[in-house]
Protein backbone atom coordinates (compact mmCIF):
# COMPACT_ATOMS: atom_id res chain seq x y z
CA UNK A 1 0.00 0.00 0.00
CA UNK A 2 1.76 2.88 -0.86
CA UNK A 3 1.45 5.92 1.68
CA UNK A 4 3.47 9.37 2.62
CA UNK A 5 4.47 9.97 6.28
CA UNK A 6 5.95 12.08 7.98
CA UNK A 7 8.89 10.59 10.31
CA UNK A 8 11.08 11.78 13.29
CA UNK A 9 14.50 12.09 11.68
CA UNK A 10 16.02 11.46 15.15
CA UNK A 11 13.99 8.54 15.81
CA UNK A 12 14.90 7.35 12.36
CA UNK A 13 18.68 7.42 12.77
CA UNK A 14 18.18 5.65 15.76
CA UNK A 15 16.45 2.79 14.37
CA UNK A 16 19.14 3.19 11.32
CA UNK A 17 22.06 1.91 14.47
CA UNK A 18 19.67 -0.84 15.08
CA UNK A 19 17.88 -1.70 12.01
CA UNK A 20 19.28 -4.26 9.14
CA UNK A 21 17.63 -2.34 6.21
CA UNK A 22 19.27 0.77 5.01
CA UNK A 23 16.63 2.87 3.43
CA UNK A 24 13.92 4.51 4.87
CA UNK A 25 11.16 2.18 3.59
CA UNK A 26 13.24 -0.82 4.67
CA UNK A 27 13.88 0.57 8.16
CA UNK A 28 9.57 1.12 8.61
CA UNK A 29 8.95 -2.66 6.87
CA UNK A 30 11.44 -4.22 9.74
CA UNK A 31 10.21 -1.62 12.35
CA UNK A 32 6.43 -2.81 11.35
CA UNK A 33 7.46 -6.78 11.49
CA UNK A 34 9.16 -6.71 14.75
CA UNK A 35 5.54 -4.76 16.20
CA UNK A 36 3.88 -7.10 15.03
CA UNK A 37 6.22 -10.16 16.22
CA UNK A 38 5.94 -8.27 20.01
CA UNK A 39 2.18 -7.72 20.07
CA UNK A 40 1.56 -11.41 18.62
CA UNK A 41 3.70 -12.48 21.56
CA UNK A 42 2.05 -10.23 23.79
CA UNK A 43 -1.17 -11.50 22.96
CA UNK A 44 -0.01 -15.48 23.21
CA UNK A 45 1.28 -15.10 26.90
CA UNK A 46 -1.30 -13.37 27.85
CA UNK A 47 -4.03 -15.70 26.58
CA UNK A 48 -1.93 -18.67 28.15
CA UNK A 49 -1.70 -16.70 31.70
CA UNK A 50 -5.80 -16.14 31.56
CA UNK A 51 -5.88 -20.21 31.01
CA UNK A 52 -3.73 -21.04 33.97
CA UNK A 53 -5.23 -18.43 36.07
CA UNK A 54 -8.68 -19.93 35.25
CA UNK A 55 -8.28 -23.32 35.96
CA UNK A 56 -9.80 -24.05 39.30
CA UNK A 57 -9.19 -27.27 40.32
CA UNK A 58 -7.03 -27.15 43.45
CA UNK A 59 -3.36 -28.15 41.19
CA UNK A 60 0.15 -26.67 41.84
CA UNK A 61 1.41 -24.36 39.27
CA UNK A 62 3.22 -27.11 38.28
CA UNK A 63 0.78 -29.19 37.16
CA UNK A 64 -1.40 -26.36 35.90
CA UNK A 65 0.79 -25.73 33.44
CA UNK A 66 0.47 -28.98 32.53
CA UNK A 67 -3.31 -29.15 32.50
CA UNK A 68 -3.62 -25.79 30.37
CA UNK A 69 -0.96 -27.55 27.63
CA UNK A 70 -2.76 -30.72 27.66
CA UNK A 71 -6.14 -28.69 27.12
CA UNK A 72 -4.64 -26.08 24.63
CA UNK A 73 -3.20 -28.88 22.50
CA UNK A 74 -6.77 -31.11 23.04
CA UNK A 75 -4.47 -33.69 24.45
CA UNK A 76 -4.65 -36.46 26.81
CA UNK A 77 -3.12 -35.55 30.19
CA UNK A 78 -0.34 -38.78 31.58
CA UNK A 79 -0.02 -38.57 35.64
CA UNK A 80 1.38 -40.92 37.76
CA UNK A 81 -0.53 -38.87 40.59
CA UNK A 82 -3.37 -40.68 42.62
CA UNK A 83 -6.30 -40.85 41.18
CA UNK A 84 -8.18 -39.16 43.95
CA UNK A 85 -6.58 -35.71 44.09
CA UNK A 86 -8.85 -33.22 43.16
CA UNK A 87 -7.72 -32.25 40.10
CA UNK A 88 -7.53 -35.24 38.42
CA UNK A 89 -11.21 -36.04 39.71
CA UNK A 90 -12.14 -32.80 37.97
CA UNK A 91 -10.40 -33.71 35.06
CA UNK A 92 -12.25 -37.03 34.45
CA UNK A 93 -11.54 -38.82 31.37
CA UNK A 94 -8.84 -36.12 30.01
CA UNK A 95 -6.33 -37.66 32.48
CA UNK A 96 -4.83 -41.08 31.99
CA UNK A 97 -2.97 -42.80 35.09
CA UNK A 98 0.16 -44.28 33.91
CA UNK A 99 0.51 -45.46 37.52
CA UNK A 100 1.43 -49.04 38.54
CA UNK A 101 -0.50 -50.53 40.09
Amino acid sequence: MRTNIVLNDELLRKAARYGKGRSKRALVEEALETFVAVKSAERRRATYRERLSSLEYGATVYDAVYIALSRSLDLPLLTAERTTAPWVVKLGRRVESVREG
